[in-house]
């Protein structure tokens, strides 16, 4: 294996490609990554593509993150992130308004206009 030499990213001193960090500021080494493969851009640790966590600084990929619930995988960005919001501003009020039919007050007669 060849080694060269690059540039800090942070202080911009010469190291060795196959450093884990600069000698000079501490700064991480970013690593070559395979065709499977990423890298945690937090800690630089080299994972699997389809890792959700990263076992060195324990982030968490996903596309949408709430501190009460974690990261959100693909479907539950769908449904907490679109569904839930557009049916709670347009249909709310629909909802409650057949809730309290179905429930509370049961079927009644409706007259139609011009059924005469």
């Amino acid at each position: 294996m060849v080694m060269a030499l690059i540039n800090c990213k942070d202080c911009n001193s010469e190291i060795s490609d196959s450093a884990e960090a600069c000698p000079k500021c501490g700064a991480p080494v970013p690593k070559i990554v395979g065709p499977d493969e990423e890298q945690c851009p937090h800690c630089l640790t080299i994972l699997h593509s389809s890792a959700t966590k990263c076992h060195g600084c324990r982030a968490v990929k996903g596309y949408m993150y709430e501190p009460r619930y974690g990261a959100f995988g693909k479907t539950g960005t769908i449904v907490w992130g679109l569904i839930v919001p557009a049916i709670t501003i347009i249909g709310l009020p629909i909802s409650v308004y057949a809730a309290y039919r179905l429930f509370v007050t049961g079927p009644r007669w409706f007259v139609s206009r011009g059924a005469d």
